[in-house]
C-alpha cells in the first residue's frame, strides 16, 4: 500500500517532506499537505486517545511551527489494513464515521485495505484506477453489493477520499439528466410519469434544487450507509460541474 500511496502523490506533482516510522508526509508546491499513516484495529477502536495519534498531532504542531501553511490545509489519510474488508467495515464503521467528522487539527479520511485487494493495483499505472471505476456494469454490481470486489472498493475509496484524485469523464460518457430520466422511464414502459417529468422539467432548471429532490425522492437502501453516501456526493459534484 506504501508503494501504491507513494506513486499516486509523486504522479500528482506532490513531494516526498517527512518520512519517519510512524507517518509519512507530502506537499505540493500549493502548500496542501497529506500526512500518511497505518492504523491496526486497536488504534482504530482508541483512535482519540491512542499513542500513535497523540504523535501525530505533535508533529503536525511542531512543523507548524516553522511552516505554518500546514496549520490551515492538512489532511490525514489513515490506512486501515485489515484481513476481510466488508468485515471490519461492518464492526469499525460509527468508528470511522467518527474519526471522518472529528474536525479537530485536520481533516481525516480512512482507506480499508487487504492484501489481496492490492495484488494488482501496485503493478498498474495509477490511470487504470479510472479504468477499474468506470468499467462497465462495476458501478452497477458496486451498487447492488458494495464489497463485490475488494480491488473495486479500495479504488472507489481512494478516488473518493483522496481530493486531489478526480475521476475523468469523457463528453461523449456524460448523458444529461433530462435525456437519462427519460430513457429509464421509457425502458420501464412508465408513460404518464415520463409526461410528468416532462412538465417538471420544463419548470426546473436549477441542477441544485432538482438534485435535492430527487436524493430526497428516489435514494434506496443501499446509498443509506456512509460510503455509498460520499460516492452519490461525488456524483452530484460532477454533475453540478456541468
Amino acid at each position: 500500500m506504501d508503494n501504491l500511496v507513494d506513486k499516486i502523490f509523486l504522479d500528482h506533482s506532490f513531494e516526498r517532506y517527512v518520512s519517519k516510522d510512524y507517518i509519512k508526509i507530502y506537499k505540493n508546491d500549493d502548500n496542501d499537505y497529506y500526512m500518511i499513516s497505518h492504523y491496526c484495529e486497536n488504534d482504530i477502536s482508541d483512535f482519540f486517545d491512542s499513542q500513535k495519534t497523540n504523535d501525530i498531532i505533535e508533529e503536525y504542531k511542531n512543523l507548524s511551527k516553522s511552516d505554518p501553511p500546514i496549520s490551515s490545509n492538512t489532511s490525514l489519510i489513515i490506512l486501515f489494513k485489515t484481513n476481510d474488508i466488508k468485515t471490519s467495515y461492518n464492526r469499525w464503521k460509527n468508528m470511522i464515521m467518527r474519526i471522518e467528522e472529528d474536525e479537530y487539527f485536520f481533516r481525516k479520511y480512512i482507506i480499508i485495505y487487504s492484501e489481496p485487494s492490492l495484488v494488482n493495483l501496485v503493478q498498474e499505472p495509477i490511470d487504470d484506477l479510472f479504468e477499474i471505476v468506470k468499467k462497465e456494469n462495476n458501478l452497477e454490481l458496486f451498487q447492488e453489493n458494495n464489497f463485490f470486489s475488494e480491488e473495486y472498493y479500495v479504488c472507489m475509496q481512494l478516488i473518493i477520499k483522496i481530493p486531489f484524485l478526480i475521476l475523468p469523464i469523457k463528453e461523449t460518457d456524460y448523458q444529461p439528466l433530462e435525456k437519462e430520466i427519460k430513457q429509464k422511464l421509457q425502458e420501464n414502459n412508465l408513460a404518464e410519469t415520463s409526461h410528468a417529468v416532462e412538465k417538471l422539467l420544463e419548470v426546473v432548471d436549477d441542477n441544485e434544487k432538482f438534485y435535492e429532490m430527487l436524493k430526497s425522492e428516489m435514494i434506496d437502501e443501499v446509498d443509506s450507509n456512509h460510503f455509498s453516501q460520499n460516492l452519490l456526493n461525488l456524483f452530484e459534484d460532477g454533475a453540478n460541474e456541468n
